[in-house]
This record gives structure tokens, sequence and C-alpha cells, in this order.
């Protein structure tokens, strides 16, 4: 049994299959005497893609635990999740008949492309086909070791929460630790 969430929304029906491909990056270079190497780079970003159906109607079989959603509304979080270009969660939650948890794929993506398929063969229900994309935060997290007469402790680098930009003309008499004071709130 799996259950399939895009952004915290449950998919009413699960994918026939789901495609996670892994290419690594490596490069093939040409030596001098035509002899071909192969450099080793790490892995690249995972390419998610499905195709699943959005019912029309409450059928008997449909996950709706969280409730019935009809496809318009899916597709316009699709919509959303694309004019975002903000990462989102991507979880496949897979169990035995039994109902124990199996294991798990939790992954934050990008939506890449989706295609809407209204066909004869499906009457009113709705086939999308989805691509995502693996989302990697681009800040590096660097743990950085000190050591010290006490010790040693590791130090970690703060996320940039909020980047101001702001223009700020001194005045005489002014001092810098006043100016961040008073326009940062006195943080």
């Amino acid at each position: 049994m799996y259950e399939i969430y895009i952004d915290r929304w449950l998919l009413p029906l699960t994918p026939r299959e789901i495609k996670i491909s892994s290419k690594n990056k490596n490069d093939t270079i040409t030596l001098i005497d035509d002899g071909e190497f192969n450099l080793m780079k790490k892995e690249g970003l995972k390419k998610i893609t499905f195709e699943f159906v959005l019912p029309a109607y409450q059928y008997p079989f449909v996950n709706n635990t969280l409730g019935f959603k009809n496809p318009k509304e899916y597709i316009a979080k699709l919509e959303r999740l694309k004019k975002k270009k903000m990462p989102f969660q991507f979880i496949v939650s897979r169990k035995y008949p039994t109902g124990k948890n199996y294991y798990n794929s939790n992954m934050k993506v990008s939506l890449e492309e989706y295609e809407i398929k209204d066909t004869v063969e499906e009457f009113m229900d709705v086939v999308v086909s989805v691509e995502l994309k693996e989302y990697k935060d681009p800040r590096m997290t660097v743990l950085e070791k000190l050591e010290d007469e006490m010790g040693s402790y590791i130090t970690m680098p703060r996320g940039i929460t909020k980047i101001i930009d702001k223009v700020y003309t001194t005045k005489a008499g002014e001092f810098i630790w006043q100016i961040v004071r008073q326009q940062t709130g006195g943080l």
C-alpha cells in the first residue's frame, strides 16, 4: 500500500508507478592515445516522474482520509506550486498489507512540469503527469571545530533568515552600534 503526498496533499489514487532516477555527473575524458578515462563526480539531483488520476467523483476506492477534493483543486494546487518557485515536500509512504510501515521516501522537490490529459476513457476524471526534481539547499552548512584550554566545541554558522536592502546615511556624532540597534529594533 502506498500513500503519496505532494506538499501535504494526499493524492486520491496511488499512481501505477513512480520513477525515481538518480544519475552521477561523471565525465568521460578522451586520452591522447584515444583511450578513455571516467572522471567520477558526485551524484546529481534525483528526478521523479509519475502519472496519477484525479477522480471527478468520490468513488469507494478513493483515498479520502484528508477529505475529498475535486480535480480543479488539485490542478490549482499544482499551478500555485509552479508559480511559487519554492521547494516542497514529496513523501511516499509504503506499508505492508498488514499496515506495518515498510519504508518511506521523503525529500524536498521542485515542480519542473506537469501535463493535464482529458481522455474519453477516463470519462470526467483527469489524468496528470508530473516531473519533480530533488531540491538541495545551496547554502552549505560547514561545521567548524574550535579548541581551547577547556576542550573543543563545534560552531555552526547561522542561516540567513532575512536580507534587508537598505541604505542609511550617518550623521555626526552617531555610533555604528547605535545605528544597528535602532535599525534592527534593538537586537
